[in-house]
């Protein structure tokens, strides 16, 4: 792996620092006889127990040093006599379900048999998103052996695998990458295109990034082909990523779908926020994983400062000098205008900078606000009742 990086000392010295904490880890998978799942969607927990009640420990769910809520043990009043392996939790988000809770899917490559029904834990009462039984489907699972749990159930066996992915808690394991590439081996490839670029331009709201059309055209004009993810089905996606050699993009969750590129490949990616807690160290560990090439570029000409994770500030892109330098070093072609932000774009990009400020009042109060919270909610006893009071906060005090 060649890892390159354009960026600045801060920046630098804060990589540095995560990417040593980085560990390795074994994965194995657990056989639990006449195991129950227990959830309690109104606590949102839930836990795989053994037959003698006690919690089955690679079925905890870890994100950092922490692990999801366990529940009392309950014995329920339904019983399936099948096989079934646990795949985690049916969470929301794209980039977070493909990171955090399709880390056990490793399991299905080693393990996964005819008749085997496969488990993820619905612990919010939600139901699932429609893509992730694209992502089984990829994997070969029929829909109706899907079982989105939502109660608690006694199983004949149920097959733990281990969790591959910590992406809080800096440690992973080889083991994550198996599945991503059956994926891609699974899925027809209509069309194969060597260089591809992700593009954050078509989604709604403060989810885009402003100026990012020109600096796609950039890299358009230099042989890129540029998708806009949403607008594709996952097999799509998967076979368009899975086939090319190069895949650029600003950081984020379309940027992640470099888990199904094939080793020796490699991912460029343009930071969009001066922000240090960014995807970047994740990013590093997935192209790790996966032996693919890193190249990571301050992209940012942001005038507030935003987060990776989304504080409402606005985004915006740009040619500065560590994107120049990389463009200059990989003999891309571009003009002078290319460089240039329209007007038009940076006026609109400033219009959003004052109603974000004449909302939130600015960056630094919102920043302030969020540490309120975060301090008064350390006393707050149990890890429900602290939660509940952040997600009140944050919505009646921080996003006003």
């Amino acid at each position: 792996m060649k890892f390159v990086k354009y960026i600045d000392d801060v920046y630098e010295k804060h990589l540095g620092d995560e990417l040593k904490k980085l560990t390795r880890r074994d994965a194995h998978i657990d056989v639990v006889e006449n195991a129950t799942i227990v959830v309690n969607t109104k606590t949102h927990a839930y836990g795989i127990f053994d037959e003698n009640k006690k919690v089955v420990k690679s079925g905890l769910q870890y994100r950092g040093k922490n692990h999801q809520f366990i529940p009392s043990f309950v014995s329920g009043d339904e019983y399936i006599d099948c096989d079934v392996m646990f795949l985690g939790n049916a969470y929301p988000h794209f980039g977070h379900f493909l990171m955090e809770h399709l880390n056990r899917a490793w399991g299905v490559v080693r393990a996964g048999k005819p008749g085997m029904k496969y488990v993820f834990i619905d612990n919010t009462g939600v139901g699932a998103k429609s893509w992730l039984f694209d992502f089984t489907k990829m994997l070969g699972i029929k829909k109706s052996d899907v079982i989105i749990l939502n109660k608690t159930i006694r199983f004949k066996r149920v097959f733990v695998p281990w969790q591959t992915m910590n992406i809080s808690g800096n440690w992973y394991a080889p083991e994550f990458i198996l599945p991503f590439g059956a994926m891609r081996d699974n899925v027809p490839v209509e069309n194969v295109y060597e260089r591809v670029y992700v593009s954050r331009a078509k989604l709604p709201g403060r989810l885009r990034v402003y100026n990012e059309e020109k600096i796609q055209k950039i890299f358009e004009k230099n042989g890129f082909h540029v998708i806009y993810p949403e607008t594709l089905s996952l097999a799509q996606q998967a076979a368009i990523v899975g086939n090319a050699k190069v895949l650029a993009g600003c950081a984020g969750s379309a940027l992640h779908l470099s888990v199904f590129m094939r080793p020796g490949g490699r991912v460029i990616q343009l930071r969009r926020t001066y922000d240090v807690w960014d995807s970047g160290a994740v990013q590093y560990r997935l192209c790790m994983i996966g032996d693919l090439d890193f190249d990571v570029i301050n992209a940012s000409i942001e005038e507030v400062r935003s987060t990776h994770g989304g504080d409402h500030a606005p985004q915006i892109i740009g040619v500065t000098q560590y994107l120049k330098k990389f463009l200059d070093k990989n003999k891309f072609k571009y003009s002078q205008d290319d460089q240039d932000v329209d007007d038009a774009v940076m006026a609109e990009y400033r219009k959003d900078v004052c109603d974000f400020n004449a909302t939130h009042g600015g960056s630094t109060k919102l920043k302030i606000k969020k540490k309120i919270v975060k301090i008064t909610a350390c006393f707050i006893p149990g890890r429900i009742w602290r939660g509940r009071y952040r997600t009140y906060m944050n919505k009646h005090f921080v996003n006003k």
